[in-house]
């Protein structure tokens, strides 16, 4: 079986009902197989080794059975859908009808089209498509434009193909930007598959289309004449744009924004473009855009991810939009504030580059389908070669302690992990978002080796996230005895919404009246996150024998996640757990917070990778967790804990399966 799948000569496509065939093929027999295969031609070596490196891939993601299921719904058909669509560019390359020739002067020729029946096109027809635009291609040395190309091949094989949009600088010269084209396009054309086509002349600028006040403005670009990229694409070929438009009235091409060829690119191809062709260009408007659908916008930038901080050494892993993108920009721009103007050089600052890609996903993914993704990192992380390449004998000289960790930034005998790739089958970061930074980087690096070991950032338009009371001015805080305290009875919650969301996350139904009782006077708070597809309830707990007075004045107020949940739907899906899990240690308490779970219960491993400390709490069913940084069992603190996680009783009606 594994020497089919090492010389098969089908098309790339087929590649997606041949890997669903590995079953449980480890990596390194596939590793083993490939590279032992003898009496091959260089051409069909190259395949094989392309092969391999595929397989790898596709493994080394380690996507769940629930990834691969979502993976396989949406492009298990793209091998159907490309060949239908060859089919169709070959038959329309044909003649349909000669061309009458005039007898008469002056009299123009006619050409007959036949009429055909438009049907509705399937969702099966629908090609998976990728915006990418790659900032700076020309500082990217052959082995990287080489992992580069072989992604956006691979990437291809497993049914995402990719415009790609090349942004060389705002001072390149068109021959550079043309020039890079075709370097990229030649090294996609050495891997299997359709291969890379340069496609020029395709964007036109309209200043009437320019309006800044629209939330996705293109800044004047659109597609004027789309053939070209359409028939590259029906042909199963990588589109590879300049960064040039053409004038209408003066046919000059000028050097134009990428981001605002990317956002014209999206409102095209999902049907959004208004443009006045027939005014522009003498022509009438064009027909509607090629079935298809953007799943993916992605980002090469040498800067990588959005950084999480002003100076951090990380990057965000995960951006949810709706919740996030205000924050981001402001420290971004107060990042670029702080710098002296002659610290930045031809106008090119890595907050600079940040704040464009923010921006541009922002309004690029306005215009997709809400299951739409973006994806920033780095050159080299998409050509998955790591930083550091260092020898086995150099490996075991360097202490581990002083070496930088990242996506593509770890001393190491294998291959970091393809965020494109891994992102693809799983539309997940690499590492989840709301684990802590000392779980995924050695705590003894004071920053990283160079900017390009930051990890990717993805990003997505994501869930609008409630928090009850408000955290716009600061977390949070202990409650002064005799204030005013908040209920789950205020008008700003849905009760019985709450209700049945932790009925269907937990399987079990709460006995509202005692609950409601129990945490009536110690409710810190509510997080919702999307249509009560998730939330946390959080509240203040006091040590046994003390007052609030008391509490309140030694400081031993406990901030206690009471309840965790997310619709069983929503469950390891566009991570919902994550975001409530993150508003609640960054937002509402970024000092800790600690809770329990009963000693079996499955959900405890997620717990315990997002956990700064645990302890069994003795003599019962429960495991304590805490993100508080800093304390210890046995401490004053985790003493307190225990107390406030022992007086808790359940409300559960079914208390007879628990107790």
């Amino acid at each position: 079986m594994l020497r089919r799948l090492a010389c098969s000569s089908q098309q790339p496509a087929g590649f997606t009902a041949r890997l669903a065939s590995l079953g449980s093929t480890s990596k390194a027999t596939l590793t083993r197989f490939y590279s032992g295969t003898p009496g091959l031609s260089p051409k069909t070596r190259a395949d094989c080794d392309f092969d391999r490196d595929f397989f790898v891939s596709v493994l080394e993601a380690s996507a769940t059975k629930r990834d691969a299921k979502g993976y396989l719904q949406k492009y298990a058909s793209t091998e159907r859908s490309q060949r239908k669509h060859q089919k169709k560019l070959q038959e329309s390359s044909r003649p349909l009808v000669t061309p009458q020739v005039s007898t008469k002067q002056h009299e123009p020729a006619v050409v007959v089209e036949p009429q055909t029946e438009q049907k509705p096109a399937l969702d099966e027809d629908k090609l998976h498509l990728a915006l990418v635009q790659i900032r700076l291609p020309q500082l990217m040395d052959e082995r990287v434009k080489e992992g580069v190309a072989k992604t956006l091949s691979q990437l291809r094989t497993l049914g995402l193909l990719s415009i790609v949009v090349l942004d060389c600088g705002s001072s390149a010269k068109n021959k550079t930007s043309r020039a890079q084209c075709e370097r990229l396009a030649y090294a996609v054309n050495k891997y299997r598959g359709p291969g890379a086509k340069v496609v020029e002349n395709s964007l036109g600028l309209d200043n009437r289309l320019n309006k800044p006040d629209t939330s996705f403005s293109s800044e004047g670009v659109f597609v004027a004449f789309p053939r070209d990229i359409e028939r590259t694409l029906e042909a199963g070929m990588i589109p590879i744009l300049p960064a040039l438009a053409c004038e209408p009235s003066t046919y000059k091409t000028i050097e134009t924004p990428a981001e605002s060829i990317l956002v014209a690119l999206a409102r095209y191809f999902s049907g959004l473009q208004f443009s006045p062709t027939d005014d522009l260009l003498g022509e009438a408007p064009g027909k509607k855009p090629l079935v298809s659908t953007i799943e993916k916008v992605i980002i090469l930038d040498s800067n990588g991810g959005l950084p999480f901080s002003q100076g951090s050494r990380f990057s965000h892993r995960f951006v949810n939009l709706e919740q996030e993108y205000t924050g981001i920009l402001g420290d971004l721009e107060r990042a670029l504030e702080s710098k002296s103007p002659s610290a930045i050089v031809n106008g090119c600052d890595e907050n600079i580059s940040h704040i464009k890609n923010l921006k541009v996903l922002k309004n690029t993914l306005a215009i997709l389908p809400d299951t739409s993704s973006a994806l920033i990192t780095t050159p080299l992380a998409a050509a998955n070669i790591s930083v550091l390449k260092q020898t086995a004998e150099q490996q075991q000289s360097v202490s581990n302690d002083s070496l930088p960790f990242g996506i593509a930034a770890s001393v190491r005998t294998r291959r970091s992990l393809n965020p494109l790739i891994h992102n693809l089958l799983t539309d997940k970061p690499i590492y989840s978002s709301s684990l802590p930074f000392e779980r995924i980087s050695a705590p003894a690096v004071a920053s990283p080796l160079e900017p390009a070991a930051r990890m990717a950032t993805l990003v997505k338009r994501g869930t609008p996230v409630r928090i009850y009371p408000d955290v716009s001015h600061g977390p949070w805080t202990p409650p002064k005895p005799g204030t005013v305290r908040p209920h789950l009875t205020d008008s700003h919650i849905d009760l019985p919404r709450l209700a049945y969301l932790i009925k269907d996350s937990f399987g079990r139904e709460l006995d509202l009246d005692d609950y409601l009782a129990r945490i009536k006077d110690n409710l810190a708070g509510v997080i919702i996150a999307g249509n009560y597809e998730g939330a946390a309830i959080l509240t203040w707990e006091k040590p046994m024998g003390l007052t609030d007075e008391e509490a309140y004045t030694q400081n031993r107020f406990v901030p206690y996640l009471d309840k965790f949940a997310v619709l069983r739907s929503s469950q390891g899906v566009g991570g919902m757990a994550d975001i409530v899990f993150n508003s609640m240690t960054r937002d509402c308490f970024p000092g800790g917070v600690c809770w329990r779970s009963r000693k079996n219960n499955p959900v405890n491993k997620w717990y315990f990778e997002r956990s700064r400390g645990t302890m069994k709490l003795p003599e019962s069913q429960w495991t304590i967790f805490w993100t508080t940084p800093g304390v210890e069992p046995g401490g004053a603190v985790v003493k307190d804990y225990e107390d406030a996680c022992k007086k808790i009783k359940p409300s559960w009606l079914d208390m007879a399966k628990t107790e």
